[in-house]
C-alpha cells in the first residue's frame, strides 16, 4: 500500500525544475496572510554539493509557481489533487552551514509592481469599494477576485501619495474588508 504523499511542483521563470528541486528540498513553508500583508513562500534547500551557491544560485526578482500536489489521500485509486499556491517573486536569497543549506524567500506581491512601490494622489466619488478595487488592480495589469457580498459606497475616496495597495488596504480595513 502507497502512503499518503505530498510533492512540490515548482516553475522558476515558467521552466518546471520539480524534479531537479525534489532531491534538495528540506522544508518548505507558505504563509497564506488573510490582510494587510503579502503571503509568503519559504524554501529550504541541501546544498553540500554547493550547487544552489553557484551555477543553480536563484536570481532575486525570479518568479516562482508553487504548487503542492496531493497523492494516495483517500484511497490508492483517487486522481492527484493539486492546490496551487501562487505566484512568487524572489525577495532574499541566503546560505549557511554546517551541512550547507540555502534559503530562499519569495513574496506573492513584488517590490517593483506598482502597487507597492508607486506613491499617487487620486480621488473617486460617490463610487463602491468594488469600483475602487477594481481601477487600482487593473492600473497593476492584475484581475480583481471580489468575495463578498458587501460593497459598500463611499461618498469620496482620497488617496493622498499613497501606495495602492496601503491605500485600498486602509479603506478595505475602515469598512471592515480584508
Amino acid at each position: 500500500m502507497e502512503a499518503r504523499r505530498i510533492s512540490v511542483i515548482i516553475k522558476y521563470n515558467n521552466k518546471d525544475i520539480s524534479v531537479d528541486i525534489s532531491k534538495y528540498l528540506k522544508i518548505i513553508s507558505y504563509t497564506d496572510n488573510l490582510s494587510g500583508e503579502a503571503d509568503d513562500l519559504q524554501i529550504i534547500l541541501e546544498d553540500k554539493a554547493g550547487l544552489w551557491q553557484s551555477k543553480w544560485m536563484p536570481e532575486k526578482g525570479a518568479l516562482l509557481d508553487a504548487t503542492l500536489q496531493q497523492k494516495y489521500w483517500q484511497t490508492l485509486s483517487e486522481l492527484p489533487q493539486s492546490l496551487r499556491l501562487g505566484l512568487f517573486e524572489i525577495d532574499e536569497i541566503t546560505s549557511s552551514g554546517y551541512p550547507s543549506k540555502v534559503q530562499i524567500k519569495a513574496v506573492s506581491v513584488p517590490d517593483n509592481n506598482t502597487l507597492r512601490g508607486t506613491e499617487r494622489s487620486r480621488s473617486w466619488e460617490k463610487a463602491k469599494l468594488q469600483v475602487i478595487a477594481n481601477d487600482i488592480a487593473s492600473a497593476a495589469g492584475m484581475s480583481l477576485f471580489w468575495d463578498t457580498e458587501e460593497n459598500p459606497v463611499l461618498d469620496r475616496a482620497e488617496q493622498t501619495e499613497q501606495s495602492d495597495l496601503s491605500f485600498l488596504y486602509a479603506i478595505c480595513k475602515d469598512k471592515g474588508l480584508a
